[in-house]
């Protein structure tokens, strides 16, 4: 597993596994609060790279 060139972020769980191979990696718990400037960017980089978030944005 080649060091990705940007930050991963990822579940607790996926980065126990991937922290042998990139100690690296960002781990964030199931539910995560952003600010809402990070997750704006977030969604302009996803939107930006061809991807988005399956679930789409949840209200209270």
């Amino acid at each position: 597993l080649q060091r990705p060139p940007t930050d991963w972020f990822c579940t607790e769980k996926d980065a126990v596994k991937l922290w042998q191979h990139d100690p690296a990696v960002w781990a964030v718990g199931l539910e995560v609060h952003w600010s809402p400037e990070l997750e704006a960017e977030l969604h302009h980089t996803l939107r930006w790279l061809g991807l988005s978030l399956p679930h789409g944005q949840q209200t209270a």
